[in-house]
């Protein structure tokens, strides 16, 4: 039993010294156990609130990623004064957009102030004359995750005459990814904003339970080719057997390459019957090596 003591103190005394060369080494801070005043988590890993703040202050003249490594260690250290200095880099447009994410992701955790952050934020999202800050608001409503806030970002969805706002309100909806927010995200495809849709589209894949079909056939034959383009993608991905007819026209008579190409990949992917006859018509009149050779891959999926 002593010899083992032993080790385990000489396993210690070796460990101390290589940690604090690895920070060095790397220039991340050396946070210690400790316990101090305002920690909730005595004796874990964690900065003082006084580098908590001293961070977040000089938040644009440091990493984001050092801001993010200390926020993280901070998780649990209760800084009060630190809440509204976060709110300020949260919600100004100029900041890294991953200082804003963590921003979110810490203060999200304050148990005692979260409803005032959330109601401050939602303000900015309604009110504010700059669509810059609405904009930013409605990313930080997603990274907050609340499902009370989805419909905050369907009414800026809805009634904000700015394209970023509503960009913003679409990508905050995928993040809180509650099924409140899905009639939102099909309302966004038929935005009359080509980014707009763009962005709705690129959230589909990633939201749970979207099952809207019908929302995503229209952008088959948007004036936009890169909306046609990633439509036929969704709906490939998505197996929408409703969408052959499109596809079989789109693969033989759309005007962009790529556009064909997609919609020879996703006939591939649905797979029915007329698909595969679809894609043998194309194989016949197809001109570009590119697109006969989308359609031979097509053809031969299963």
């Amino acid at each position: 039993m002593k010899t083992i003591i032993k080790l385990f103190v000489l396993a210690a005394l070796l460990v101390g010294p290589v940690a604090s060369a690895s920070a060095q080494a790397t220039g991340s801070p050396d946070f210690r156990p400790y316990s101090r005043e305002g920690e909730i988590s005595p004796h874990t890993q964690a900065p003082t609130r006084e580098q908590l703040m001293n961070a977040i202050d000089v938040a644009r003249r440091s990493s984001p990623v050092a801001l993010q490594t200390l926020l993280e260690y901070g998780e649990r250290v209760e800084c009060h004064e630190c809440v509204p200095l976060l709110e300020q880099r949260m919600l100004d447009p100029q900041e890294d957009a991953r200082v804003r994410e963590m921003a979110a992701w810490w203060l999200r955790r304050r148990p005692f102030g979260f409803g005032a952050i959330m109601a401050e934020t939602r303000a900015v999202l309604e009110s504010d004359p700059d669509p810059a800050r609405r904009a930013v608001a409605a990313d930080a409503i997603g990274e907050f995750m609340d499902p009370h806030g989805v419909a905050h970002l369907g009414r800026a969805l809805t009634n904000d005459g700015d394209v970023q706002v509503r960009v913003a309100a679409v990508r905050g909806l995928a993040r809180i990814n509650s099924a409140a927010s899905l009639p939102f995200i099909s309302q966004a495809l038929g935005d009359a904003n080509v980014q707009v849709q763009d962005a709705a589209l690129r959230v589909v894949l990633h939201v749970n339970f979207f099952r809207d079909h019908e929302a995503l056939l229209p952008l088959l034959a948007s004036t936009e080719g890169s909306i046609r383009r990633r439509a036929a993608l969704v709906i490939g991905t998505m197996h929408v057997d409703a969408a052959v007819p499109a596809l079989a026209a789109m693969v033989t008579g759309d005007t962009d390459d790529m556009v064909r190409q997609s919609a020879a990949w996703a006939l591939g992917r649905i797979g029915t019957a007329d698909a595969r006859a679809a894609l043998r018509e194309a194989q016949g009149t197809e001109r570009s090596t590119r697109v006969l050779d989308a359609i031979e891959v097509a053809i031969r999926m299963r």
